[in-house]
């Protein structure tokens, strides 16, 4: 602003001097010439001027972008990102780890008796939505037990209903990781356990990661047999015992890869 109206006193000090000038008989071109520049660079001035105000509002509305967009990518990450996975043998999530619960329930497969049907562990839920289909055949899903009887670690839950809880976790790409119970480096612990599985002469089923500390369903004991699980031991010979050992128990962990930022 101060620079227009400096360019203003300065042309009226050339219309004074004009004046003067063709009183004089100075030539009246010279004038008009001065008298244009100063004009078209008012003009300049003001175009400017109105120009530094377009770039300062279009800073404040970039701001103010820039700040939307920081709070979309934040809600894209909270829900775009994160993993599933069920605990088994627990009815709580890792509250440590972040994770919190979608369901909980009770661990169920095929029959330990049955060559047919699932051969997958699944969590059931508590709250099941059923139907009555009448005719046909039919495949069984069952409760499953643990199977500990004998040994030095979970004996008291021999025989026990097992519960499950399938857990959100915030992390990305979670991973069961067999024969270990720490997570490589960079990678969050969701929990530890024992690798279990239906017994080597019942049918096939996967195997899972039971929790180091296993709960149990409220008044569950029964020998209901049904699915079961058992803890799984190495064998040597096409599994290399060194560094696996002959009859030794394998541990697990659940690990989940933190979100980059």
């Amino acid at each position: 602003m101060v620079d227009v109206v400096s360019a203003a006193v300065a042309l009226v000090f050339l219309w004074g001097s004009a004046m003067g000038g063709m009183e004089d008989g100075t030539l009246e071109s010279r004038f008009e010439y001065e008298y244009k520049v100063l004009q078209k660079l008012i003009v300049l001035e003001m175009e400017k001027n109105e120009l530094r105000g377009m770039v300062t509002a279009l800073k404040t509305r970039l701001e103010e972008a820039e700040t939307v967009i920081r709070a979309l990518n934040t809600t894209v990450r909270k829900v775009a990102t994160g993993s599933t996975y069920i605990r088994w043998g627990r009815k709580t999530c890792p509250s440590e780890t972040g994770a919190r619960p979608l369901y909980d329930g009770y661990a169920g497969s095929s029959s330990h008796l049955h060559s047919g049907g699932g051969n997958t562990y699944l969590c059931l839920p508590r709250d099941p939505v059923l139907d009555d289909i009448q005719g046909g055949s039919r495949s069984y899903i069952y409760g499953a037990e643990y199977e500990t009887k004998g040994g030095t670690l979970w004996r008291e839950m021999q025989d026990e209903e097992v519960p499950c809880v399938v857990c959100i976790t915030p992390n990305t790409n979670v991973v069961m990781v067999p024969a270990k119970n720490v997570c490589h480096p960079g990678w969050n612990l969701e929990y530890a356990g024992y690798l279990m599985a239906e017994k080597f002469d019942h049918s096939a089923k996967n195997y899972v990661c039971m929790d180091g500390e296993p709960d149990d369903l409220d008044g569950s004991r029964g020998n209901q047999d049904g699915a079961l699980f058992y803890f799984v031991e190495a064998s040597c010979g096409s599994l290399p015992c060194d560094p696996y050992i002959q009859g030794y128990e394998l541990t697990c962990a659940v690990c989940s890869l933190p979100p980059v930022n």
